[in-house]
């Protein structure tokens, strides 16, 4: 278990909090509104190798899951973005290594509306 998570962070109209189950139907909202303006960024999944089984996306229960794991276990720091208390957006430190090295990388994905 991660001591250090859950963490809010807050600076005037925009918090980044932990993902919940309970975010689900706005972040589908959300997300599905954006989802033509998203796709030029948006990860695609592989093609199946041939005979293989063909990829799926998680559902976002086992997203939601998967990312808690990881943040407990100190490789993940899985955050919506709320702006003015309404979800517009994901963002992700992921790839966390600790030691000598300590780094991550930062991905997210942001309504259009108030994108820039």
């Amino acid at each position: 278990m991660n001591p250090a998570w859950p963490v809010m962070l807050v600076d005037g109209d925009i918090t980044l909090r932990p993902i919940r189950m309970r975010d689900q139907r706005a972040w589908r909202e959300v997300n599905r509104r954006n989802r033509d303006w998203l796709r030029p960024w948006e990860a695609t999944i592989p093609p199946p190798p041939p005979g293989g089984p063909v990829a799926q996306r998680p559902t976002y229960r086992q997203m939601v899951r998967h990312l808690r794991g990881e943040a407990n276990a100190g490789r993940m720091l899985p955050f919506v973005i709320e702006y003015q208390g309404r979800l517009v957006g994901q963002l992700t430190v992921a790839g966390i290594t600790w030691g000598s090295m300590c780094s991550g990388h930062v991905g997210y994905w942001v309504d259009r509306e108030v994108a820039g």
